[in-house]
């Protein structure tokens, strides 16, 4: 029997100089431990004590690199979780882009009907926003659709059937994030070889 669970989805977000972390409270939890390592090398506690009970966020400044970090659970004995499943994220200037993930699209559409697009938006840094870019045929002005966030990390969004005329429709998703960095779906997008789909 555990004396306390780990504490379940640790959140990691990098920024220039630190690192936030949050997670969700465990069960019969007196307190918690972060631990942080780089790359493959050994686990340390980055917190001096142990954090409250009621305690969900941390703020890390280790220095520039790529790090994992993850929590365990200290009951009223003290006796200590298991770590937690971890958590990654870049402290520093150089971070990568989102990474966009989600199902190959269908290439067949009706015409004058919503065509509706669902992503994961995964990135350590907060994401600002993604978009459907968009356009009927091979030439003329990319148009754009908001995505909104529905659930973590999954968006939302859809081309209006208005704008999906028999012909081909050409499309990709564009993710930002909070510092600028842009990552598209699908990736052969930025050598303008996006989706398309043949509307009937």
């Amino acid at each position: 029997m555990l004396p306390a669970a780990p504490p379940r989805q640790i959140r990691a977000r990098g920024r220039s100089d630190e690192v936030w972390l949050s997670w969700d409270p465990s069960a019969k939890a007196a307190g918690y431990h972060v631990y942080r390592r780089a790359g493959g090398g050994k686990w340390r506690r980055a917190n001096k004590s142990a954090l409250d009970r009621g305690c969900t966020m941390f703020v890390d400044r280790p220095g520039p690199g790529a790090y994992h970090y993850a929590l365990t659970a200290v009951d009223e004995t003290g006796a200590e979780a298991p770590l937690s499943h971890p958590a990654e994220a870049t402290c520093g200037p150089n971070a990568a882009p989102p990474r966009l993930v989600a199902s190959k699209p269908h290439s067949h559409l009706p015409a004058g009907r919503d065509f509706e697009v669902r992503v994961v938006a995964l990135s350590d840094r907060d994401v600002a926003g993604v978009e459907i870019v968009y356009r009927g045929g091979s030439a003329g002005a990319w148009l754009r659709a908001p995505m909104r966030l529905r659930f973590r990390d999954s968006y939302a969004g859809a081309i209006p059937g208005r704008d999906i005329r028999p012909g081909l429709l050409a499309w990709y998703v564009e993710a930002t994030d909070a510092e600028g960095r842009t990552a598209v779906w699908p990736a052969s997008a930025e050598a303008n070889l996006p989706w398309t789909a043949t509307v009937t």
